[in-house]
């Protein structure tokens, strides 16, 4: 405020006949108050200067100024502004020079011809500089508030606009070049998508705006989700595979790499690229097929029979259970070759692989090694107990099989001899034992259904210790367990005990 009244004071009355002072007055100023105004504008990042009004006559540039128009800070004082800077340059900011000295500030952006002849982008700022009212002043004078002059301040933007053009420029390839390609590109940090590209619409069949907020790990199929999210907490940069849910609820295999984006608060955003690879899983599980399958019959052949055949040998040995195998050996499919060519007999194999997997359960193996030759096996465990006693009495199959011997030697000797039977009853009598046993089954069935049954065998009927019951009494065989892990990939299931 100081040193604009010091411009000011000069200006305040002066005569029709003012001269601009020379260079050694400094413009009317004090030494004190040249050199701290010469201070404060070599201080400014820019080129600034005053002017008087309504002559336009400079009285104070700073070097940055002076040099920009051809003259030295002392040679550029008095000079009206249309003879400092030339007439093109006149007609470009007259407007606002005129706006600015009826009291309007302007702010605003142009280009200018430098020294070299290269294209300068400028920041204009013009401040009218207005007379403080005094005592004497009354606001009917029409003295106080007028301007007595206006302050340039011109700022050199060409590596800020250069810098914004190349930023502006980098995203707008960084935006063509994620749209051109066809790898999936996604944004995030910890899991919510910041950006995506065309590709990642295209394969998830979410739109861009749509996954923006989203969490990333809600596209991958639950299979793979647990170990995608352990991938990504651990900041993992290597490419591994895993599959995407498309918005249909259909999968698409990927090949994902990510790679870590240290942010400059410390946190991590990630760059996940994705690559589509349902064509090449297609192609290796059609690879493994055929290397595994009959062409003809699409049965398993001798190699995935063997397999198959040994897992199955090794479950029924863990777990006691039985293995059964059929073999099936087509008799005169050589004469069917024979008479009516290799044609036919490739249709027949083909129409009878049908109807005996059409017969063959889910957990059954159905195979052809070759030829005219099939084979089916199925582990399943023993029947334990026939159940014809319920829970009263409980027979394993070597009782089971007496028992049944015993009652065949009985019926066959009932069919030899019927008449040799003795007699507990009479005729006449023998209607009265058969209704009352009738009567008694019916009424003992009844009571069983609604009630409690009389006779209960059961471990843990009414009244039973079941604390007692749960103990295993001592020296009995103790139940063992084993852990079995099962692998399957590409439709085929494998099992591992636990040391292997």
């Amino acid at each position: 405020g100081q040193i604009i009244s010091a411009i000011k004071r000069p200006m305040q009355n002066r005569p029709a006949d003012w001269q601009p002072p020379s260079s050694e007055s400094s413009s009317g100023l004090t030494p004190a108050q040249a050199s701290l105004l010469q201070a404060l504008g070599t201080a400014t990042p820019g080129q600034i200067a005053y002017f008087s009004a309504p002559d336009l006559r400079c009285l104070f540039a700073n070097q940055r100024y002076a040099q920009a128009c051809g003259h030295t800070p002392q040679s550029i004082l008095g000079q009206p502004l249309q003879d400092i800077v030339s007439p093109t340059t006149w007609q470009t900011h007259s407007t606002q020079v005129q706006a600015c000295l009826a009291g309007q500030e302007q702010h605003y952006t142009c280009t200018a011809e430098g020294l070299r002849g290269d294209t300068r982008h400028l920041e204009v700022h013009l401040v009218p500089h207005c007379e403080q009212p005094t005592a004497a002043d009354t606001p009917a004078s029409g003295v106080a508030g007028s301007v007595v002059g206006l302050v340039a301040l011109i700022l050199d933007t060409t590596h800020r606009w250069a810098a914004e053009n190349a930023a502006k420029d980098h995203a707008q390839r960084l935006r063509k070049f994620n749209d051109a390609s066809q790898e999936v590109i996604i944004f995030h940090q910890s899991g919510v998508i910041l950006d995506a590209n065309q590709a990642a619409e295209r394969i998830t069949g979410y739109s861009i705006e749509s996954l923006r907020g989203h969490n990333i790990f809600d596209l991958v199929h639950p299979q793979d989700r647990v170990r995608v999210i352990g991938l990504s907490r651990q900041l993992y940069e290597e490419p591994y595979e895993a599959m995407v849910l498309h918005r249909d609820g259909s999968c698409i295999d990927l090949e994902i790499t990510g790679k870590n984006l240290p942010q400059p608060d410390g946190s991590v955003q990630r760059i996940v690229v994705g690559r589509d690879i349902s064509s090449r899983k297609q192609a290796q599980a059609q690879t493994v097929f055929m290397t595994q399958h009959d062409l003809l019959t699409g049965l398993p052949n001798r190699l995935l029979l063997g397999d198959r055949l040994k897992q199955a040998i090794r479950q029924t040995r863990r777990r006691g259970m039985h293995l059964a195998v059929v073999f099936i050996d087509l008799d005169g499919f050589k004469k069917v070759n024979d008479q009516h060519g290799h044609g036919d007999g490739d249709k027949l194999l083909s129409v009878l692989s049908r109807r005996f997997a059409s017969v063959v359960r889910d957990d059954e193996t159905l195979a052809c090694p070759g030829g005219d030759e099939f084979y089916a096996f199925y582990a399943a465990d023993p029947v334990k107990d026939c159940g014809c006693f319920g829970d009263a009495v409980v027979l394993s199959n070597g009782q089971t099989f007496i028992k049944n011997i015993i009652l065949l030697a009985i019926a066959l000797m009932l069919l030899k001899w019927p008449t040799s039977m003795v007699r507990f009853v009479s005729k006449k009598a023998q209607w009265i034992v058969i209704n009352y046993t009738v009567i008694f089954a019916l009424a003992l069935s009844a009571w069983s259904l609604w009630d409690l049954p009389l006779f209960d065998f059961r471990p843990y009927h009414v009244g039973a210790n079941i604390a007692q019951g749960m103990k295993i009494p001592q020296g009995a065989p103790q139940p063992q367990f084993e852990t079995t892990f099962i692998l399957e990939k590409n439709g085929q299931q494998k099992e591992f005990p636990l040391d292997n």
